[in-house]
Order: structure tokens, then sequence, then C-alpha cells
């Protein structure tokens, strides 16, 4: 009697473990053309993670650098900005420096966001790095394509 109490008290535990498991949520940044209703791209997330948005600003043709983060909650900040002239719609520029010549970044921004969208341009196309890794949005998407990067947290098993 004791070896199957034994057995079965193991037995629980061990499911209990794996729906544990199952059911615990992990955080995901989805990359979404919301345009077509189409996922670009979908990876679990940890603290620390970034998200750098690199796109031509379309009045003044010259780059611009978004860096974004996932911060301990989980929440994508945006935590600063590199571009190329200080007159390029940026209304906050107290805090900007030159880092190099006719290059500002304004840095700690620290600004939390539910999520980032920008429409892709038409003539110049954006690029999207993720931990360093390109995602070739310009492969992907058409000009006037509203894209949305946030990040969800589901259960393991709803992947």
């Amino acid at each position: 009697m004791t070896k199957r109490l034994c057995l079965l008290f193991t037995g629980i535990a061990l499911l209990l473990v794996a729906v544990w498991w199952a059911f615990w949520p992990e955080h995901y940044i989805i990359i979404t053309d919301i345009t077509s209703r189409k996922v670009i791209m979908e990876k679990p997330v940890l603290p620390g993670d970034d998200l750098w948005v690199v796109f031509i600003n379309s009045v003044e043709k010259l780059p611009v650098g978004d860096h974004f983060e996932i911060n301990h909650d989980y929440h994508i900040t945006f935590v600063e900005t590199i571009y190329m002239a200080e007159y390029v719609g940026y209304i906050h520029q107290e805090g900007a420096k030159e880092i190099s010549p006719g290059v500002m970044m304004i840095p700690y921004i620290n600004k939390l966001m539910d999520e980032v969208t920008f429409f892709a341009g038409y003539q110049y196309k954006h690029f999207l790095f993720f931990n360093g890794d390109l995602i070739p949005l310009y492969k992907i998407l058409h000009g006037g394509d509203l894209i949305q990067i946030k990040v969800k947290r589901r259960a393991k098993f709803l992947k």
C-alpha cells in the first residue's frame, strides 16, 4: 500500500510539474504587418533583448536609428535615437548630443511603449535588427504597410 501511495504521489507531482510547465507563460515579440494581417516574426524574448528600427527620414533623406529594449517587466522601452540632422522633427532635443560630425543622439529616452508602429517606406525601406540579427523587412513589406511590434505573453503550449 505504501509503495502504491508513493507512486501515486510521484505521478501526481509529475503531472503537476508538466501542467505548470505547459501553462507557465512565455513572452514573445511579435512583428505583424497589420495591413496584410501577416506575422513577420515571432520569437521568445528576455529582459535586455534589443531591437533597432533603422530607416531613411522621408523629409530630410537622412538615416535614423531608433533603439528599443525589452525591460525587466517585458515592456518595450524606447531607449535612444540616432540621426543625422538635429531638426528632423524631434521636439525634445535638450538631451541631444553630437556623437560624430553631423550625427546626433538623444540618449536616455526610456519611454515605455505598449507597441511600436510605423508605416513601411515607399522609396526607402526599413531595416529591423533584433539582438543584432537583421530582419529583412525591405524584402517582405510594401510601401505604406502598417507594421506593429508588440510583446505578448502566453502559455508555452499555445505556441
